[in-house]
């Protein structure tokens, strides 16, 4: 259920994110891109991570993750938080933590 679940929610959102009207795996989550980079590399294990503890590579995750979804939400925090699927206030003191200015992310050429 629990993946079932995950899976519902990424196509979810990438159909929110999409530009266009065909889904392409760029359009899909990072986790689901890695598991089809992971699985067509035959068994190759990305450890860009490895060298972090693990308090270090959710961070550096969740800021690499929260500026992926500002730039596909053209720096819109309560559409961004949506799609991140988690209140916005919390989404909020995320960008607090680490320092992110949503509105560096506006391009007037994609408004939403």
């Amino acid at each position: 259920p629990g993946n079932v679940r995950e899976l519902g929610n990424a196509i979810e959102r990438a159909v929110v994110l999409a530009r266009t009207d065909v889904l392409e795996i760029a359009d899909l989550p990072p986790s689901l891109r890695e598991t089809q980079a992971m699985s067509t590399a035959m068994g190759t294990f990305d450890t860009s991570y490895a060298h972090m503890s693990w308090l270090e590579a959710r961070e550096a995750f969740e800021q690499s993750y929260i500026k992926e979804v500002l730039t596909k939400t053209n720096g819109n925090i309560t559409h961004a938080a949506k799609v991140a699927d988690i209140a916005w206030q919390n989404f909020h003191q995320k960008l607090k933590k680490y320092n992110i200015n949503a509105k560096s992310f506006f391009n007037p050429k994609n408004r939403i």
